[in-house]
């Protein structure tokens, strides 16, 4: 049977590592998938034409207002345009070509998505939930799982532990 891994119980740091391993080995395998894919300017500018051609600015403002800064969509449509200035000189320099190959990533690798043997808890049987996943630039999908990082008090060199709950 296989389990999901939560926070809190279970597993000491040394085979939280051992599942981030497992999970690191499978993104390799995945980005070494050869995709099609449009340029890296194409996929940057994209947001931006596809917010500035949508045109509906009330929409536009009751979702800036959500985020709790005051941003009016005047300004929010001129950072856009100035995004479009900017991106055709960014997307040639040879750091961001160097990560820009197209890579398949999971948009929601979290704990309870990670499916680990009942037996040995540090072997993943699975990843779930991928019907958010997407193809973009490898630079862009870098990032550490948001549930494996450690709280914002955790203290180094202290152990965290990890539980699992038994999938039914």
């Amino acid at each position: 049977m296989a389990s999901h891994l939560q926070k809190d119980g279970g597993l000491n740091a040394l085979e939280c590592y051992k599942v981030i391993d497992e999970i690191v080995k499978m993104e390799t395998e995945l980005e070494s998938l050869k995709l099609p894919a449009t340029s890296i300017l194409d996929f940057a500018l994209s947001t931006p034409y596809r917010e500035l051609a949508a045109g509906d600015w009330e929409e536009f403002q009751r979702h800036l207002n959500q985020f709790g800064v005051r941003q009016s969509v005047d300004e929010y449509f001129d950072r856009l345009r100035k995004a479009i200035l900017v991106l055709p000189v960014l997307s040639r320099d040879p750091r961001v070509l160097e990560g820009s190959g197209s890579v398949i990533w999971h948009t929601d690798l979290h704990l309870v998505n990670i499916l680990v043997s009942s037996e040995d808890l540090t072997t993943v049987e699975g990843v779930i939930d991928w019907q958010s996943a997407q193809a973009a630039p490898l630079f862009m999908q870098a990032q550490f799982p948001e549930n494996l990082r450690p709280p914002r008090n955790y203290s180094v060199g202290t152990e965290m532990l990890y539980r699992r709950t038994l999938k039914g």
